[in-house]
């Protein structure tokens, strides 16, 4: 951080109070953010305007403090061999590398509970884009990012990108039986538990609390449809251009998304079938309840219930967050995710189990 003069970054389990500290909000509201677990994953604390040296350091071929043949490395494709790679899944080192509009970009992002944040290059151009909002609601992170660097472009090149064709957008086709029989069934995605079932002849996701349609359409793709009691469509902001696809590949079947014109093509979730378990597991489904966690988080961390639901185990919040869970042990297990899966573990002479960093206790019912 030195050499690049990021004087006001650092790296840490939690931000310093101050005045130029950014407050977090949930849902309109002032949260303060908990303390991370793993420092590496979210604890670079900065501004903008830091994260615009470290920009032109990335822009500078990695001037002062990487050698060019290095930084080159940073950028080349290191896991084209890997079985589940997708092109919106190529991994650089320490960066994820795509297209925006058919010009190569290498980005970062990061999430925590109240903040989110996007770093975007086009290395070729030689531009880049940093958004920073105080807010886990990104759903204008990325159209914000875009936006720039649209007008980047064109401002460098003196050409602006060429207009996305709006005519040619696919419209609302009918289901056939077979992929009905496809797509039914349980997945784990970057969210959570996901599942799709039939209703009458439609097909219909639960995910994270709630009922949505899926609406196939004319190109093969499947989007995703809210609607008010049932009956009236609403809008489900940045998700209405978001489509899903499903794909074969090395014997996974994946759950894509693109979004039209964004540089995002990624897997979001994989078919999970039912698991065999150690007879310890049915013995602990319940409620647990938090018993050491943050005041300040309380809405955030709630009871939690573990069930058994369509031949696989199921941790269920109060806030709708669902994770299927692998038996690793007859006291730990790993909830499934096509990220790195977070171990949950029991230690049934005191009722407990420890997820995350914060310890459950169950309650009798």
């Amino acid at each position: 951080l030195k050499p690049l003069g990021m004087r006001h970054s650092y790296v840490a389990a939690a931000l310093k109070n101050g005045s130029t500290t950014s407050i977090g909000y949930v849902e309109g509201k002032e949260t303060h953010d908990k303390t991370l677990r793993d420092i590496a994953a979210g604890g670079l604390n900065t501004t903008a305007a830091d994260l615009a040296r470290f920009v032109q350091m990335a822009l500078s071929d990695g001037h002062p403090v990487l050698s060019p043949a290095t930084f080159a490395e940073m950028l080349r494709h290191q896991n084209a061999d890997a079985p589940l790679a997708t092109e919106g899944d190529s991994r650089g080192l320490g960066w994820r590398l795509g297209t925006f509009r058919n010009l190569a970009t290498a980005e970062h992002g990061g999430t925590l509970d109240t903040f989110s944040s996007q770093l975007t290059i086009l290395p070729q151009q030689k531009i880049g884009v940093v958004v920073l909002t105080n807010s886990s609601n990104n759903e204008a992170l990325e159209r914000i990012a875009e936006k720039v660097l649209e007008q980047a472009v064109a401002v460098k090149t003196g050409t602006p990108l060429p207009k996305q064709n709006e005519t040619e957008r696919p419209t609302e086709s009918e289901w056939t039986a077979a992929q009905k029989q496809a797509l039914t069934g349980s997945y784990a995605t970057a969210v959570g538990y996901l599942k799709i079932f039939e209703k009458g002849k439609h097909l219909r996701v639960q995910i994270a609390g709630k009922t949505l349609n899926l609406i196939l359409l004319s190109d093969g793709t499947i989007r995703i449809q809210y609607k008010l009691l049932g009956v009236w469509p609403v809008s489900m902001g940045n998700l209405d251009n978001v489509q899903f696809s499903l794909q074969r590949q090395a014997g996974h079947t994946l759950l894509t998304t693109e979004r039209k014109g964004s540089y995002r093509n990624r897997i979001f979730g994989e078919k999970i079938e039912p698991i065999h378990y150690p007879a310890a597991w049915h013995a602990r489904t319940g409620v647990y309840r938090p018993v050491n966690a943050d005041p300040m988080l309380s809405k955030m961390i709630t009871d939690t219930r573990l069930v058994e639901e369509d031949g696989l185990l199921l941790l269920k919040s109060d806030n709708g967050n669902i994770q299927p869970l692998v038996p690793v042990s007859d006291n730990e297990a790993v909830t499934q995710s096509i990220r790195a899966g977070e171990t949950v573990a029991f230690n049934d002479a005191l009722g407990e189990m420890i997820f995350g960093s914060v310890r459950y206790r169950r309650q009798q019912e």
